[in-house]
């Protein structure tokens, strides 16, 4: 972070990258309102600055590197965009299988195993 020195010559930090920080929420960060619960049951009341900045990243998609001091919330910042993808995935439909349409209202597993079973 690039600092600028004040009237008295002293270094101080840009005030808007605080300000943004403290305004970060766990509502903001779009996860499950399930995951959103069990923050509130233990007591996470706003996420840390590991946390604001890595959460959204794993959410996209993106990897992550991030370096932080023990009790900075490094695991939770892992392991919500994890959960989050395995709720997500809980709550999408199962794949659909195509099959004729007098069979249609039938699942085919046995064409699969066809398809996949060694011949003999």
């Amino acid at each position: 972070m690039k600092r600028k020195l004040d009237a008295n010559d002293v270094p101080s930090t840009d005030a808007t990258e605080g300000d943004n920080e403290s305004q970060t929420t766990f509502e903001n960060l779009a996860l499950d309102p399930r995951l959103r619960q069990a923050l509130v049951k233990e007591n996470f009341s706003k996420p840390t600055l590991v946390q604001s900045k890595a959460i959204p990243l794993a959410l996209e998609g993106k990897d992550i590197l991030a370096r932080a001091k023990t009790g900075s919330g490094k695991t939770a910042a892992y392991v919500l965009p994890v959960l989050q993808s395995i709720l997500q995935k809980k709550s999408s439909p199962p794949g659909n299988s195509l099959s004729k349409s007098n069979e249609s209202s039938h699942p085919s597993p046995h064409s699969a195993e066809k398809i996949f079973a060694p011949s003999t």
